[in-house]
């Protein structure tokens, strides 16, 4: 019986024994798997705030001569998406005064665009930029 309990007590003592090597193997493990997902999201993360710089940077803008007054179009690298031959959101077809009031809307546009928002102007954001109006 006393050889019993000694071999028990040994047992026990080399099952404590794996159990911590065990449980830190797992701990690390763990810390591990952690440290590799952190790092993903963090590129993920990355990865989304470059790709929408680069979505901006594809964005190009030229002013356009129409009738009596100004224009733009936007394209996004070789594809025109928006030609747009007067103010926004006013009746009738009143072009542009100058080329910098097309400019400043068509970058409005554009921002509202690479921010995955409609591109849809309002008289407010036409006024914010202090857009030149003149009625025929």
């Amino acid at each position: 019986m006393g050889s019993d309990n000694g071999s028990l007590s040994k047992k026990n003592f080399s099952g404590m024994k794996g159990l911590g090597s065990n449980t830190m193997a797992k701990t690390m493990m763990m810390v591990l798997l952690m440290f590799i997902g952190a790092t993903i999201i963090g590129l993920g993360f990355l990865f989304k705030e470059s790709s929408e710089e680069e979505d901006k940077t594809q964005f190009r803008t030229e002013v356009i001569k129409v009738g009596n007054g100004y224009g733009y179009q936007i394209f996004y690298g070789d594809r025109l998406l928006i030609q747009q031959e007067c103010i926004p959101v006013l009746r009738g077809n009143v072009p542009f005064q100058n080329p910098e009031d097309a400019t400043s809307v068509a970058g409005l546009v554009v921002e509202k665009i690479a921010e995955r928002q409609s591109p849809e102007l309002s008289l407010e954001d036409i006024k914010a930029l202090d857009v030149v109006i003149l009625r025929p």
